[in-house]
């Protein structure tokens, strides 16, 4: 029977192609009579509270295998003597837990108990490689939050604003781990995401010289362990404020304040009824209105139009068509005398009018939610073997505003404007770019003895994640709008990411203007054939857009866009979606602890980024042929062979509207099809999963299709262990295809 059940088990293990990071720990030791000194042989050793557990071997000792981390009560019975327990044992990811030498008493009183606290060891002796490993005990005093901050204080570790390099290496030669899933983004191979603190049991940091089942890294690996439930009920819990004015000043010494407000939210135990099934989870949140700064800041001291945010700097005007600008026609007050309507001008600004301030800087904000959650399930409650059974995983989402200097001064926003035009009912708002973040994780774990082997353990893992990244303008975001053909006419149709880059949106019916032959002026709403009619111009609505500028040092930009920030900044969205199976058997053949495993990983990368300004500024200089409208070409014979822009073979002027000089279904969809390749390529899109444009198209299979990267590996890795003598040796082998090929 147990023969038919390995064989099955081989042959599930084998076909799930199935490497865990390594999440548990070894404890070990001798038992022997206090008295005589000779070894006890069959003595129950078992870790209270769960169902791992040994016996001793005739030499009186004991392995106890895949011990998540965390502390545990080891308790020793035998007949005949005294029971013993020794509390606050610590499983150790990776490491063995050497009890050494456990003296038991002969039993003098019926069911007396000897209780033993265990010492914390100053130095990790078994470990073959530098090993630091920071338990949940030391995590809550210290004065820093996040597993990477944790990381960012040990030796071996440099913290380049958030970036860890170990040992020299470069930041996406470390490995990260959390519950034994990787933690690193498949496309940028860097750390993301964050777990609540109060839910870390240990952050174990190997700098180097680690074993042969750690792959995808050259410098360091970090490994996170999240706590699980208990025997009983326990809830924790958090809140965290600061203090001070939150209004910048002058004052470079005035306690600030910037907003910043944490709670986090932790419950764990068993599931009442059903005690063989402990769940743990945990909730943080974080927020801050402003971001602190360590020097002083420029600001405007006075009035800005409440609905685009430029000085009120100009002569006082009626807005009759609510596009916050003066058009001509409507009243004004001449408040300087010079006859005409003077317009609001950073050129009038004066060194007055701007002070250097300490303190917050305003709408530098960031909102932050970690999750993490498990469910640990005793399949021996109702199976023969005892074998576990968790399902978990991490959520996590961020949204930011991005502070940038060169935008702080004057480019802002009513956040009650939309793409549909600019209001006045909301407040002002820095137009910073937004940045948004999710990165979801979900596993399950199946772990345990196998059958018929003494000391041998398994562990079989699925584990799927996805990560989502957008970084857009609050105001615009996908930027979808409409545009202005060729011959005047607005389009129906709207296109991505061209909002952001305009300084005016267009809308209802545009007028055509024309002069007839006594000199009048005369206004249509659509093009005249007439002889009689000259054209002159075409009106539209307009509502100010007032775009976010493009960064510095992109080339040269004229005074006047830096002051009205007459381009747009970048447009970019990204998504990782990855799935992996790892297998690994873990296997105590006397002094040797044996690992044997491999995985094999999938991932599917997309990413979309876009200039929105050049996007606009195509389509506003080259605009594009209306399906119904005439098409120019360039005729050198025209015009006394001059050269000009003529329409078709017919030499008739393009307001006149030729309709036999059209496109018309295939041979305008090719045309149009190469017009947004020719705008987006032009507005350095850059496009992987994606079409052009940034519309996702998952059936694509040429140059720019998703790409799809698969990494597997196998390893054999044997820790010899003696009392005076740890030898760590290993083969791996790594297998990695972009798959990157174009069909």
């Amino acid at each position: 029977m147990y023969q038919r059940l390995v064989k099955i088990f081989v042959i599930v293990t084998l076909f799930s192609a199935v490497l865990t990071a390594g999440q548990t720990g070894k404890i070990t030791g001798t038992v022997v009579d206090q008295e005589t000194g000779n070894p006890l042989p069959g003595v129950n050793v078992l870790l209270e509270g769960t169902s791992m557990g040994a016996a001793t071997n005739s030499d009186g000792k004991f392995v106890i295998l895949d011990i998540p981390p965390g502390l545990y009560l080891v308790k020793f019975s035998f007949i005949g003597y005294a029971t013993i327990t020794i509390e606050n044992v610590r499983s150790t990811t990776d490491l063995t837990t050497n009890l050494y030498t456990i003296n038991m008493n002969p039993e003098a009183i019926e069911g007396e108990t000897i209780t033993v606290t265990a010492e914390r060891p100053l130095i990790e002796i078994n470990a073959t490689n530098e090993v630091h490993v920071v338990r949940a005990e030391d995590i809550k005093n210290l004065p820093v939050r996040g597993y990477a901050n944790v990381v960012a204080l040990q030796t071996s570790v440099v913290d380049d604003e958030g970036t860890l390099h170990i040992r020299g290496g470069r930041s996406e030669e470390v490995g990260y781990y959390v519950d034994g899933v990787s933690a690193v983004d498949p496309y940028s191979l860097t750390r993301r995401g964050s777990i609540p603190n109060i839910s870390i049991e240990e952050v174990s940091i190997q700098a180097g010289g680690f074993g042969a089942e750690y792959g995808g890294a050259g410098s360091g690996i970090v490994n996170t362990t999240t706590k699980t439930g208990g025997g009983r009920l326990a809830v924790t819990s958090e809140f965290i404020s600061d203090i001070g004015t939150t209004e910048p000043s002058t004052d470079r010494d005035e306690l600030y304040s910037y907003g910043y407000n944490l709670m986090s939210l932790g419950v764990g135990g068993p599931i009442p009824v059903m005690d063989f099934i402990k769940f743990y989870g945990a909730l943080e949140s974080i927020r801050q209105d402003d971001s602190p700064t360590a020097g002083s800041f420029p600001v405007y001291n006075k009035d800005l139009n409440i609905a685009n945010g430029r000085p009120e700097n100009g002569d006082p005007f009626t807005d009759l068509n609510g596009n916050t600008i003066w058009d001509a026609g409507e009243s004004y007050t001449d408040t300087d005398g010079d006859g005409a309507y003077t317009a609001p001008s950073y050129l009038r600004i004066v060194d007055d009018d701007i002070d250097f301030v300490y303190g917050p800087r305003a709408d530098n904000w960031y909102n932050r939610l970690n999750a993490n959650w498990n469910l640990l399930v005793d399949l021996s409650a109702f199976l023969p073997f005892a074998w576990r059974l968790k399902v978990g995983g991490t959520y996590f989402d961020s949204h930011s505003s991005n502070y940038s200097h060169y935008r702080s001064l004057f480019s802002f926003y009513n956040d009650a404007s939309t793409m549909d035009g600019t209001s006045s009912a909301g407040s002002l708002k820095h137009r910073y770019s937004q940045s948004e973040s999710t990165i979801n994780n979900q596993y399950l774990r199946l772990s345990g003895g196998v059958p018929g082997f003494d000391q041998m353990f398994f562990t079989v893992q699925y584990s799927h994640g996805k990560i989502n990244d957008d970084s857009y303008d609050p105001v615009t975001k996908d930027g979808w709008g409409h545009f202005v053909y060729e011959d005047g006419t607005v389009s129906d149709i709207e296109v991505p990411y061209i909002q952001g880059g305009k300084w005016y949106d267009l809308s209802g019916t545009p007028t055509w203007v024309y002069e007839n032959t006594a000199g009048e002026t005369v206004t249509k709403n659509y093009w005249d054939y007439s002889d009689d009619l000259t054209f002159v111009q075409i009106n539209y609505d307009t509502t100010y857009i007032n775009p976010l500028n493009r960064a510095t040092g992109s080339g040269p930009v004229p005074y006047v866009e830096i002051a009205n920030y007459g381009v747009a900044g970048l447009n970019s969205g990204y998504t990782g979606i990855y799935k992996a199976e790892k297998l690994r058997l873990l296997w105590q053949l006397g002094d040797h602890e044996i690992k044997i495993g491999g995985s094999y990983e999938k991932g599917q990368i997309k990413r979309y980024s876009v200039s929105g300004s050049w996007a606009a500024m195509y389509f506003n200089s080259n605009e594009p042929y209306s399906e119904g409208g005439d098409r120019w070409t360039w005729d050198p014979d025209y015009n006394d062979g001059a050269g000009a822009l003529v329409t078709g073979g017919d030499g008739i002027a393009d307001y006149k509207q030729d309709p036999s000089d059209t496109y018309n279904g295939d041979k305008y969809k090719g045309y149009w099809d190469d017009y947004l390749y020719q705008a987006y390529k032009s507005a350095y899109a850059n496009n992987v999963g994606y079409d052009v444009t940034g519309v996702g198209l998952a059936e694509m299979q040429d140059i720019n299709k998703a790409r799809t990267p698969i990494t597997m590996a196998a390893y054999f890795q044997d820790k010899f262990e003696l009392d005076d003598l740890i030898l760590n040796v290993g083969l791996r082998w790594d297998h990695i295809d972009p798959a990157n090929k174009i069909s």
